[in-house]
């Protein structure tokens, strides 16, 4: 196991905040490691899923300049439950009212530089309304795609967020 002798902070913003450790490795050298400091206890993914159908997003990426589809989700906020996080992040992305959801599990957003997990919900029990809040730089367009059509585009290169893959391969291997 490595050990860790310090850390510094070497930049610090309300969203995120970056640090470097210095770590002495199994072997006795001395490295630094960056790492991430999430300002967030975790994040969500939200699958609604009716009628062969799921409820798939497009947003633009402002740093890869692409538009690129997604599920609704978003940070979870200190001190709030992760499953009501859920719930208000897919109202305020896509004005859906989530009566019931259940987690089909969980990874690590960024192994290498953070601890930060992804929690996935998925969402068979829902009713549409009109969207509540949300982010000034969120610009999302929704739609309904079958299972086949988002494997068809999965299997062409057209979806490409490890995100939406990550999610996508927990709601296809559910129990």
């Amino acid at each position: 196991m490595w050990k860790k002798l310090g850390t510094k902070i070497l930049f610090k913003h309300p969203r995120i905040t970056l640090v470097e450790d210095k770590i002495k490795l199994q072997n006795g050298n001395i490295v630094p490691y960056l790492r991430f400091i999430e300002n967030n206890i975790a994040s969500v993914t939200i699958i609604c899923f009716q009628d062969d159908l799921v409820l798939v997003q497009s947003e633009y990426s402002y740093p890869t300049g692409e538009i690129l589809y997604q599920f609704p989700g978003g940070k979870v906020e200190k001190n709030e439950n992760i499953k009501k996080a859920a719930k208000r992040e897919i109202l305020e992305e896509s004005g859906i009212n989530i009566k019931h959801i259940s987690e089909i599990g969980w990874y690590y957003v960024n192994n290498r530089r953070s601890d930060l997990k992804m929690h996935v919900f998925l969402s068979q029990d829902f009713t549409f309304c009109k969207k509540k809040g949300g982010d000034e730089e969120e610009d999302i367009s929704s739609e309904w795609l079958s299972i086949a059509k988002i494997d068809k585009l999965i299997t062409n290169g057209k979806i490409v967020n490890f995100s939406f893959l990550a999610a996508w391969s927990l709601f296809k291997n559910r129990k």
